[in-house]
């Protein structure tokens, strides 16, 4: 499969411990033999063996910010993939938090609509018509490697990339019959379905047919467009919890509003306040508010499945996504 690249022991080989024993200098010995998540993580290194996977969690990234930038956002969503790794990688396999429930599959090859993207300007209008182009080459990607993963029956972990990525999902798990979906977020990604790009994921979803009831929590009514709020008055199965409402409940309050039995989970990470995200602002959730709201629908039925999008790292600390979004998944078969 092109359009991918597995994570193979080569690659996890660079995750493994540096700490050496500082008492001796020639014939590099381990501080410390406990073992971590680089050691005990499930690899399957080509689709053929996605089958046989154990692991009830796969995890696959998409490295790029093409979709952000063709929504004029702020580049950089890109290196999510690569911090959470470094973090998720190192962490102490333990009782409490076994590697061995996750898989690592690999990510969607990007590199090459990367370099195409480089050099575009989105305030171009020419540029970003080209920017959109190759969103829509990105979804084809994410939607072939995403129908073997979902013909495994695993739950995917998607690391994000853009929230453009959300398309190309839902339209695979909800290609047979609409799939339902939260989206933990505070803006509704419900702009005009012309062209390509992270502002219109669900919008192109619903117009589809692909997406069944759209759920958001966390939103800011004060963004919404006229636009948006046509589609919202339109439709019945469109409802969201505003910024402003009582979080501790917002997952109770979804009886009879959406059925959970069939959904997926999507967390924009611009959603946490003075997060390091392509739409940072310093209105938004603790990242404990989206860890209890996370854990408690996780809790009450298990997503068909979850992504996490939109982090960018350079406008952080070291790690603080990586870290972020590592506490999530750290939350899973808890």
């Amino acid at each position: 499969m092109t359009s991918f690249v597995s994570f193979t022991q080569q690659h996890l080989e660079k995750y493994l411990p540096n700490r050496y024993n500082l008492t001796i200098e020639a014939d590099l010995e381990r501080e410390d033999l406990s073992p971590i998540f680089a050691e005990k993580i499930e690899l399957a290194t080509s689709p053929d063996s996605w089958n046989s996977i154990n692991a009830n969690y796969v995890i696959l990234g998409i490295p790029e910010d093409i979709g952000v930038r063709a929504n004029m956002g702020r580049p950089g969503a890109d290196k999510a993939w690569s911090e959470f790794l470094n973090v998720f990688l190192s962490q102490p396999h333990n009782s409490f938090n076994d590697a061995t429930r996750f898989c690592v599959l690999g990510n969607i090859y990007t590199a090459d609509l990367m370099k195409e993207a480089a050099d575009l300007d989105a305030g171009i209008h020419a540029d970003r018509i080209k920017l959109s182009n190759l969103v829509m080459l990105l979804d084809k990607r994410v939607s072939e490697v995403l129908f073997w993963v979902k013909s495994a029956g695993k739950i995917p972990i998607i690391i994000g990339g853009g929230h453009n990525n959300c398309y190309p999902i839902i339209r695979t798990f909800g290609y047979d019959s609409p799939i339902n979906c939260i989206n933990i977020d505070t803006h509704t990604d419900l702009r005009p379905t012309t062209g390509r790009h992270s502002g219109n994921g669900f919008s192109h979803a619903i117009e589809q047919g692909f997406l069944n009831h759209y759920h958001m929590i966390g939103v800011q009514p004060t963004s919404f467009t006229a636009t948006m709020e046509k589609i919202m008055d339109n439709s019945e199965k469109i409802s969201y919890e505003a910024l402003s409402d009582t979080m501790a409940s917002c997952v109770d309050r979804l009886n009879g509003k959406l059925n959970l039995e069939k959904y997926g989970l999507e967390i924009d990470l611009d959603v946490i306040a003075n997060f390091p995200s392509s739409a940072q602002s310093s209105i938004g959730l603790s990242i404990n508010q989206v860890q209890n709201i996370f854990r408690n629908l996780i809790e009450k039925s298990k997503p068909e499945y979850i992504h996490i999008c939109e982090g960018a790292p350079e406008y952080g600390y070291k790690n603080e996504v990586g870290k972020t979004i590592s506490s999530l998944l750290n939350i899973l078969g808890q």
